[in-house]
């Protein structure tokens, strides 16, 4: 049966276009993953953290992991990478990693349809996508946070043939804390920046201070079940993208 998903095509104001399509409720992930219409790819990257402006002092380090490390192992091991795909925050410095690569990864975005805007948007949306960001999945909601349910169930999809996958967590706050735990609770390892403040500087302390568990249950499981690697911010952009490529089965 042709799928019903409703398909459109985003041109940003320096002429970039992107796909995006918004499911309804009900949709399955992988009708959302045929229609996004997805090239190949051999891996898969998921992006989680700070979704608010990056302090000051941090952002050149973390520019320069997103695009020297992150960003060209992505493009080394040909993986896609999915993040909440808004101009803010580790999504942003992503989709700048991205571009920095010559724009050779596909970078999906994954938001409630309520919460953001972009050019020939009609909703109240006050938050722009990323306009270095290939495809979009906005799916029915207005709250941040609604948006996380489907995006792991596309991971699921993306990573249908036991493909390697992994999940960098940098910052973040609630909502990255509920990420993560879908991510550990679907056996996806995480590489933790450490000194990228909020979740990521949490869970690198509570690792190390291992086998003591933080008192939040949430917390808890991560620390126990989760296979965390520490990528501390002050080592090499180098290093970072090693690591990744290494997670992701490249040599």
């Amino acid at each position: 049966m042709p799928s019903t998903i409703t398909e459109q095509s985003i041109t940003f104001d320096h002429k970039r276009l992107a796909k995006a399509v918004f499911p309804k409720a009900g949709d399955k992930a992988r009708d959302i993953i045929n229609a996004l219409d997805l090239g190949k790819y051999e891996a898969v990257l998921l992006i989680i953290g700070a979704a608010d402006n990056i302090v000051a002092a941090l952002k050149p380090k973390l520019t320069e992991l997103f695009s020297r490390g992150i960003g060209r192992a992505a493009r080394r091991v040909n993986a896609v990478i999915i993040d909440g795909g808004t101009k803010a925050g580790v999504m942003e410095l992503m989709g700048q990693g991205v571009a920095d690569q010559g724009h050779e990864s596909t970078l999906i975005g994954v938001a409630p349809v309520g919460q953001v805007n972009y050019p020939g948007s009609t909703g109240a949306g006050e938050t722009p996508l990323d306009p270095n960001h290939s495809h979009f999945v906005l799916v029915p909601g207005n709250t941040w946070g609604s948006e996380t349910g489907m995006m792991f169930e596309l991971v699921e999809v993306l990573k249908i043939n036991l493909l390697p996958g992994v999940a960098v967590v940098a910052g973040g706050g609630k909502v990255a804390l509920n990420e993560t735990l879908h991510a550990v609770r679907q056996a996806i390892p995480l590489i933790v920046i450490e000194g990228s403040g909020g979740l990521a500087d949490e869970i690198a302390a509570a690792r190390r201070t291992q086998p003591d568990l933080p008192s939040d249950s949430i917390m808890a499981e991560i620390i126990a079940k989760g296979r965390i690697a520490i990528h501390p911010l002050s080592n090499s952009a180098e290093d970072a993208e090693g690591l990744v490529v290494r997670a992701l089965g490249g040599g």
